[in-house]
């Protein structure tokens, strides 16, 4: 409940300082250590479409730079009332995508992850736009899941109207996770796989 407070807050001073946004990535992120598996952070991160803005099929925000986003689990998106019957596709890859007319700071060999509207009504047939009314629309948060809480400064980028001769892109600051250490990383894996054993054995031992 506080990090939903929290997020919320947030919303409003980002919608006040973003003026001619597209899709907006709230920032900083919430930044919650998993509680079956201490040292693992999820990163969540909440889209905002600005008010009077519409996202069709094929639009899509972009978190830049973030370290290892597919190692522990795919990053994965989770809508809200307002987009229950939407479909996203989330993807992780070293480039890209890139909004139209932007070149935003893209290390290759680092990850990205972007968010991918497929459809925003599911029930209707296909191919249905997402719109925000007055006061604009919370369309998910993006959890990605990292082996570290210690920060490092990105970009996001947001693109709406990509395949048509007036696209409109966004560039905007975002807290990512720093890259970590390689020592620390074998740790942690060595230790979620001690731990997956375990509770295997245990498993087998009650059956």
């Amino acid at each position: 409940m506080k990090k939903l407070l929290l997020l919320v807050a947030s919303l409003f001073v980002m919608w006040a300082n973003s003026v001619g946004a597209t899709i907006v990535v709230i920032n900083p992120p919430a930044r919650v250590e998993e509680g079956n598996n201490p040292g693992v952070w999820d990163w969540t991160y909440a889209a905002v479409l600005n008010p009077g803005i519409s996202m069709k099929p094929g639009d899509f925000f972009t978190i830049y730079d973030f370290p290892l986003a597919n190692l522990l689990s795919q990053p994965s998106f989770g809508t809200t009332s307002g987009t229950d019957n939407a479909s996203f596709a989330v993807t992780v890859q070293n480039t890209g995508a890139t909004p139209p007319k932007t070149s935003p700071t893209d290390n290759g060999g680092v990850t990205n992850v972007t968010v991918t509207l497929l459809d925003g009504d599911t029930t209707t047939g296909g191919d249905q736009p997402i719109s925000a009314v007055a006061g604009g629309l919370q369309l998910g948060t993006l959890i990605v899941r990292s082996p570290t809480k210690v920060i490092a400064q990105s970009l996001f980028g947001s693109s709406l109207d990509s395949g048509t001769l007036t696209p409109q892109s966004q560039i905007g600051p975002v807290e990512v996770a720093a890259i970590p250490e390689p020592a620390s990383i074998t740790l942690l894996l060595a230790g979620l796989a001690a731990c997956g054993a375990l509770s295997f054995r245990r498993r087998n031992s009650g059956s």
